[in-house]
């Protein structure tokens, strides 16, 4: 199944068994259901904070599914496509991740470079600790996931790596 036959599914069974009037009604019962959920998720995290091995099954069959059912009562209440509505949410984190990653990374490197300019002894270990930022850049583009950089990016990203290894 897809998110859009799970909206379709859950439109269905709300519509035979869903005694809420939607709007208000609708989102303060599931904010009820969905609070009681995150304090599952909650407890399950303090377990782990506490050095305790929690039992997951019961997030994989019950938490997670109603949080889904959840989401997707609340799409159909307020009339938005579910699946629509994720793929354009994780777009905007992929977008956001890389945003923040590249930054960071040029600030870095400026710092090398003002390093390098000012102490001139520690090229080898400035080098070295560029290399080591490439490297985790490389492997951030390699790792398959649903905020993987575009081939475009991609290239984007080679190209700045070759103009500032330029620099050494």
């Amino acid at each position: 199944m897809n998110l859009r036959e799970d909206q379709k599914t859950q439109a269905s069974y709300d519509s035979e068994h869903w005694t809420h009037k939607p709007g208000r009604e609708t989102i303060c019962h599931s904010e009820r259901h969905i609070g009681n959920l995150m304090g599952k998720i909650a407890t399950v995290a303090e377990m782990y904070d506490h050095g305790e091995t929690p039992n997951l099954r019961t997030l994989d069959s019950e938490t997670i599914p109603d949080l889904l059912i959840f989401a997707a009562l609340l799409a159909n209440d307020i009339g938005i496509d579910l699946g629509k509505a994720f793929i354009a949410r994780t777009e905007s984190l992929r977008q956001r991740f890389f945003r923040v990653i590249f930054s960071l990374y040029a600030e870095l490197i400026s710092i090398l470079i003002l390093f390098d300019s000012f102490f001139p002894n520690l090229k080898p270990g400035i080098y070295s600790f560029k290399k080591a930022l490439d490297s985790i850049i490389f492997m951030t583009l390699s790792r398959p996931c649903i905020l993987a950089p575009t081939d475009n990016e991609k290239i984007d990203i080679v190209l700045r790596l070759i103009y500032n290894s330029h620099s050494y």
